[in-house]
């Protein structure tokens, strides 16, 4: 196994501005190659900001291979990395909730959530746990509240993952429901990744 570089990018993401968001990923995916990474993962929905009202997330939703997948392809190939990257994805009839994994070749693989809040009722809940070869490493990916549950990492790891990605879009409420302030949330959320990778023997990355 090849050692893998991974920026893990954490950016403020715009409610319902993936133009403006796109700019961004494009800069950080620039920097972070630059640097020597060489897989560069952003937090859940990244590209269209987190937001639960259905409306906007039918109206934004990315299709596989739609001009901004397409615009961050490029940007893979020309710094000749993979990105990891949150978005609305519309996949038929149906919008998830995914993280979408484009290397320097182009559309790899996405990961729907499969866990949804109670009040997130904009997406359609995933179906089935995915491990996918990014640059020579498998790579599973459990979004947010995904990671709230052991079996979510365990499925993946039994089925070979070498690395899980977690991307995250949490901070305005502790899981007991209470208003979370600056920091309460990244304390608590810290906790998930080291204890994913003890009970699997995998590799995390938190963003």
């Amino acid at each position: 196994m090849s050692v893998l570089r991974v920026a893990a990018v954490a950016f403020r993401s715009e409610f319902g501005e993936p133009d403006l968001n796109l700019q961004q990923l494009l800069a950080w995916i620039e920097k972070a190659g630059d640097q020597g990474a060489r897989l560069v993962c952003f937090p859940e929905t990244a590209l269209h900001g987190y937001c639960t009202c259905p409306d906007t997330i039918e109206k934004l939703a990315e299709p596989i291979g739609g001009s901004r997948m397409a615009t961050i392809a490029a940007a893979a190939k020309a710094h000749d990395v993979a990105v990891g990257v949150g978005m609305a994805l519309r996949d038929g009839n149906k919008i998830y909730n995914s993280m979408v994994f484009i290397g320097p070749h182009g559309f790899i693989g996405a990961q729907h959530k499969m866990h949804l809040c109670g009040t997130d009722h904009a997406y359609d809940p995933g179906e089935r746990w995915q491990v996918f070869d990014v640059l020579g490493w498998r790579v599973g990916a459990p979004i947010c509240f995904d990671c709230d549950f052991p079996e979510s990492v365990r499925v993946l790891a039994l089925q070979g993952a070498d690395l899980i990605v977690m991307p995250f879009a949490s901070g305005r409420r502790s899981s007991a429901g209470k208003r979370a302030e600056p920091g309460d949330w990244a304390q608590e959320v810290s906790r998930w990744p080291p204890a994913r990778a003890c009970d699997n023997k995998v590799f995390v990355v938190g963003v």
